[in-house]
Formats: structure tokens, C-alpha cells, sequence
């Protein structure tokens, strides 16, 4: 509800400092009353620029929270009330008119308003007067207790991005993980505030997005009580928490392929029952020990591009680009062990104990092939074909592996040239005229070579 950057920037200029600001801005952030500039008026009276007027005296404690301007329904209803002496039902009836705008019940409603505020001491002048601005905004108005509603989740979800922005950015993260959208929206925001955001990892990662903690003093840290860690839209946090990119925000990695990663990572039983995580080793042991009929080719490219084998083949010095091409020799080599488990023959690891056997496992057994690695543009294009965005570089990264910028300057014409044809320098041929000054300015080439102080 409030997080376009429309709403925002009311909020900015609003500066709510009480909850009825709050509740007032998500009422007038609509086409109607925006199209009126009510939203303008309303900031301009709380700081002050505008003066606050109310139509009469006697609606003072009406529009006051507010500052004079009819923003809701309710408000509708209580003037008729206050000023006309309308019961519940008969102000009901008159707002549903408004809202309606049908003009037979309209002057019928306007000659009861009126009637009942002459009555009541007003001339029929401030009675018409009023009425019309009731029409007015009544076309506008919005049910407050809707905007009551939405302006309490509002004020508990921005707590919690003070307080706990980590926390509810991972929350917001994992509820739209399906939504690649969302997610990059929110993976750019929290990169904003200061968050790292930890690429997906097949050791590390659950379905959803974590967070992992990391303090620089694990014993004598904490967040002090009543104290906002995010400070001017920068997250300061002595817990130290990062993101970890959820395997479930993977493009092509379904659930089924999600539950044999876990289940293929939980594989040792414990003493009381429940099962130890026992890491993967490599690609080849991944393969070895996943359900390769839920966890298919498509699904170990995605999980190979996006970086989540970079951090378990960091010891053996394999990359992405070794691990891509290995991915048909591992699943062949995965499948040949299952079968055998499933089928009961007697392999080099049927000869084994139980503790042989797991370790035998979680030895490689393949090889990588020896080739270049992903030059950085490729690297970075991967990663945003399979999360959304970048994880390792951003698109300037992307965009200087591919095109840097030299600049040189032109040659001066010799003294003795008369004319001179620009176009040969690619531009249009304009004379002679301010020659000097032309040629002192740099022209640009761009080149398709990574220097070498942009590929460090």
C-alpha cells in the first residue's frame, strides 16, 4: 500500500509525527483526492504554509484531526449530525447520495441538510455552503476504518524495518520469492541500506531467504532495547546480519527439486532421532547423492550459473565455467550410483562399511575439465538470467568487461592547411573557423579489450 515511490514521497514531505497523519496520508494517496491536490493542501496546513480553516466553528473537533479537510466518509456523517441534526441512518442514506451523485436525491438530501441546520441556529447560507463542500469531498472521501487498517500495518512494518531491517527485508524477501520483480526490487533497496546479500549456496541456503549473523564480538554483543539499528536509510547493526539468497528464488529450481536437495543434505541420522546436515563436497558428490529424477540437468545449470557450488569448489580451485561443462559427466556418474544402491549390486562401495561407504560419497570422484574461466560479462548475464540480478558485479561491471573508454586527442591540422574535413574525424565538415579551439577538444574511442586495470 505504501511502498510506490509516490506514496514515499509523500511520506517525506508529510513528515507524520502522530498516527492520524498516517492513517490521513494512505486516505488521500488516491486518484480522486490527489486529482484535487488535497494531498498538497493537507501537507502544506500541518507545517504550517497554508492556514487551517474549518468551515464553521462547530466542526472544529470533527476536521481537526484532519486539519479542516474532509478526507473521510465518517467525517461526512458526523457533520450531518453536528450540523443538521441527522440521525446514524439518515447520514448513512446521505453519504451513499454523495458518493452516488444522483441529483434527484441530492436536492432532496440538500433540503433536509439544510432545514435541519437552519434549525439548528445556522443561516442558510453557511448550511448551503457547507453542504457543497460535503458533496464536494464526499466524492473523494475513503472509509476510514479501511484506512485505519491499512495504516497500523503500515506504522508495525516500518518498526520493524527500524528496528529489525535485516530481519523484515529477509521476511519480505521470502514471502515474494516466486515474484523475480519483487525480489530484485527488494534486493536493490536492501543493497541501498548497507545489507550484503549473500549469493544462494548448495550448503547454506534453505528454501527461503536467512539471515546469517555475524557480530565482530560474538560474546559481548546486542542490540541496545529502543534503539533503531537503520539510521537515515543506512543499517548500522552490531549483530552483523547478512542475506542468504533462498534456493527457492532460483528461476527453474521447483519444489520437488528443492525437497531432494534438503532431504540429499539431511542424510545422517542423529542419536535422538532427527537428522544432520551433511554437506556437499562437490558437484560430483551433489549428483551422487540428489534424486536425479527430481533434480534434473536444466535445474544443476541454474544452480551452477547463479553461483551456489562457487563456495564447495573454492578448495579444489574448479569455477563455474569447469563445473558447467562437468554437469553431464556428474549426473551420468550420479545416476551409475544410484543405480547400483537401488538395484543392490555390489560395487566398490558394497564392499565397504556404512562409515566407508559415506565417506566414499563425499570424495569428488569426477574430474573438472581444464578450460578458462567465464569472462565477467558472461558471468554477470548468467547470474541475472537465473536471480534476477547480479550477484557478483553490477552492470557497469557487466557493461567495462566488454567496452572500456580511451581518450586521445586529435591531431592539429598543419599551419598550412586552408580547409579542413572534419568528417574524416567523425564529424560534419563545418569550415575552418575556431580551428584551435576544436581540435583541443578529446575524442572518445571504445574498444572491445578489457584493460588491464579494469579485469583486476
Amino acid at each position: 500500500q505504501v511502498e510506490s515511490s509516490g506514496m514515499q514521497s509523500l511520506f517525506k514531505q508529510l513528515r507524520p509525527d502522530r498516527f492520524d497523519d498516517i492513517v490521513a496520508a494512505v486516505a488521500l494517496y488516491r486518484p480522486g483526492p490527489m486529482g484535487a491536490a488535497m494531498d498538497k493542501d493537507f501537507v502544506h496546513r500541518k507545517h504550517g504554509r497554508n492556514e487551517v480553516v474549518y468551515p464553521d466553528p462547530c466542526l472544529e473537533d470533527i476536521l481537526s484531526e484532519t486539519r479542516g479537510v474532509i478526507v473521510y466518509q465518517e467525517q461526512v456523517m458526523q457533520i450531518a449530525q453536528v450540523m443538521a441534526g441527522y440521525s446514524l441512518g439518515g447520514a448513512d442514506l446521505l453519504r451513499r447520495a454523495m458518493g452516488k451523485k444522483k441529483a434527484s436525491e441530492m436536492e432532496k438530501q440538500k433540503t433536509v441538510f439544510i432545514d435541519g441546520a437552519v434549525a439548528r441556529g445556522h443561516t442558510q447560507e453557511k448550511a448551503e455552503e457547507v453542504f457543497d463542500l460535503m458533496a464536494y469531498f464526499a466524492g473523494y472521501g475513503f472509509n476510514k476504518s479501511h484506512s485505519a487498517a491499512y495504516a497500523l500495518i503500515t506504522y508495525q512494518t516500518a518498526f520493524l524495518k527500524t528496528h529489525f531491517p535485516v530481519e523484515f527485508t529477509c521476511a519480505t524477501l521470502s514471502a515474494d520469492k516466486e515474484k523475480i520483480d519483487k525480489v530484485v526490487r527488494t534486493v536493490a533497496e536492501a543493497r541501498s541500506m548497507g545489507i550484503t546479500v549473500l549469493p544462494p549456496d548448495v550448503n547454506e541456503s534453505e528454501i527461503d531467504f536467512t539471515v546469517v549473523y555475524t557480530p565482530d564480538d560474538a560474546e559481548n554483543v546486542a542490540r541496545l532495547r529502543h534503539k533503531p539499528v537503520c539510521h537515515g536509510g543506512e543499517v548500522h547493526d552490531p549483530m552483523g546480519p547478512k542475506l542468504r539468497f533462498g534456493l527457492g528464488a532460483i528461476k527453474g529450481v521447483g519444489t520437488s527439486a528443492l525437497d531432494a536437495i534438503l532431504e540429499a543434505r539431511k542424510a545422517d541420522p542423529e542419536e535422538d532421532g532427527g537428522l544432520a546436515e551433511r554437506p556437499f563436497v562437490d558437484l560430483f558428490d551433489f549428483c551422487a547423492r540428489v534424486d536425479l529424477r527430481r533434480v534434473n540437468k536444466s535445474v544443476i545449470e541454474a544452480l551452477v550459473q547463479c553461483g551456489a557450488f562457487d563456495t564447495v569448489h573454492q578448495a579444489i580451485d574448479a569455477h563455474r565455467a569447469q563445473a558447467f561443462i562437468a554437469i553431464e559427466q556428474a549426473i551420468e556418474r550420479g545416476k551409475r550410483i544410484q543405480a547400483e544402491r537401488s538395484s543392490g549390486q555390489e560395487s566398490l562401495f558394497g564392499l565397504m562399511g556404512e562409515d566407508d561407504e559415506a565417506q566414499a560419497y563425499e570424495h569428488p570422484g569426477g574430474s573438472f575439465p581444464v578450460l578458462d574461466s567465464w569472462d565477467s560479462r558472461d558471468q554477470l548475464s548468467r547470474e541475472k538470467a537465473t536471480l534476477g540480478f547480479y550477484v557478483s558485479g553490477t552492470r557497469s561491471t557487466a557493461f567495462g568487461a566488454s567496452c572500456c573508454v580511451s581518450v586521445m586527442r586529435r591531431p592539429k591540422p598543419s599551419p598550412s592547411s586552408k580547409s579542413l574535413d572534419r568528417s574524416r574525424w567523425g564529424a560534419p565538415s563545418k569550415g575552418t573557423e575556431s580551428v584551435e579551439r576544436r581540435w583541443a577538444t578529446p575524442w572518445r574511442f571504445f574498444t572491445s579489450r578489457m584493460p588491464s586495470d579494469v579485469s583486476k
